[in-house]
């Protein structure tokens, strides 16, 4: 890959859509656009990735922003004349737009300081999952104590995040996940006696005994014959939480009963969010939930790492670095300069 340790003006973003293998490096003024209002320029460290990532980089997504990296961890450069906080200087993570760049300019209100102790990596892996766990589920769904909640890949990263949020609610968590993976969800709280695996839609039947009859929250990422077989789960005035871009309208029709809701962060008020993100921070400090584990990849091999989020084996976040000590050592990251 081309990037430059140099030079700011960049970011990466789609060469040629339905590829992973062409992603390229293109221009940015992000380093150098003047602030306004409630802006904030951020020097960045790292970046999360997102599985809605990879849809946008193969093509899934069209007609939608075909921006990369919407969660970053850095420090303030720069803040335009009315922002007070956060100062220039303050190490924050953040949501953001093209956040896989050397700088990204954002909201002050998308932002969130980070702990002393915490590396840019590990603060990337938060702002996206755990934004999105507390709005789903306490802001939409409002899960109680007692509640039995399903949540469908629960070893990604707003999975795990959604998983920790929904114990803290004191709900009864239920969860599918490739089977590889089960050993490592035990140290989140989720044993083998709540799991199924969500490959096969044998997971309806085996959820539905192992909660009893079926569940009051189902925070869903699967597609296609799962979204029925999801929806058969949910009791009577229950809800159904679609994390994908699209609602299945057809679907959710035919289940009246159940409240059918779309997740999306666009929907949440900036100061909100704001409110959102500092609290997980918060709670993440006081050891009630605890960081992502992620995988660290650098920038320079970004198409490696879109290729293995693709595959879906890891647990956890992907986070690409780019303070340059790592090294891509894969001839196929195939990422060019525009």
């Amino acid at each position: 890959m081309t990037t430059s340790r140099e030079v700011t003006n960049w970011k990466v973003g789609i060469a040629t859509s339905g590829r992973l293998t062409r992603l390229a490096v293109r221009p940015s003024d992000a380093d150098s656009v003047a602030l306004t209002g409630e802006q904030v320029r951020i020097a960045v460290h790292a970046t999360g990735l997102n599985f809605r990532d990879v849809l946008t980089a193969v093509g899934h997504y069209r007609g939608a922003s075909l921006a990369l990296g919407h969660e970053v961890a850095g420090v303030v450069s720069e803040v335009a004349a009315a922002v007070q906080t956060p100062a220039v200087g303050d190490r924050v993570c953040a949501v953001a737009t093209d956040g896989i760049a050397p700088y990204v300019v954002t909201d002050r209100r998308a932002t969130a300081a980070i702990p002393a102790d915490w590396t840019y990596e590990q603060a990337a892996a938060v702002p996206i999952a755990y934004l999105t766990a507390i709005y789903a589920l306490r802001d939409i769904a409002r899960v109680g104590a007692g509640d039995r909640v399903l949540i469908h890949a629960v070893a990604g990263g707003v999975g795990l995040a959604a998983l920790q949020v929904a114990i803290w609610l004191r709900a009864q968590v239920f969860g599918t996940a490739s089977p590889s993976k089960w050993g490592a969800l035990r140290e989140y709280g989720l044993g083998s006696d709540r799991l199924s695996s969500s490959r096969t839609l044998d997971f309806e039947s085996d959820i539905r005994a192992k909660s009893g009859g079926g569940v009051d929250v189902v925070l869903n990422s699967l597609a296609g014959p799962f979204v029925e077989a999801s929806l058969r789960l949910v009791k009577p005035r229950g809800t159904f939480l679609e994390l994908g871009l699209d609602m299945d309208a057809k679907a959710s029709a035919r289940f009246p009963d159940v409240g059918y809701r779309r997740v999306h962060l666009d929907d949440v008020a900036p100061r909100r969010r704001q409110t959102i993100l500092r609290e997980a921070v918060r709670l993440i400090e006081a050891g009630a939930v605890k960081l992502p584990p992620v995988s660290v990849w650098d920038v320079d091999c970004a198409v490696c790492a879109f290729e293995h989020m693709a595959r879906a084996r890891h647990v956890g976040k992907i986070v690409l670095s780019l303070d340059g000590q790592l090294r891509c050592r894969d001839s196929r990251n195939g990422v060019s300069a525009v």
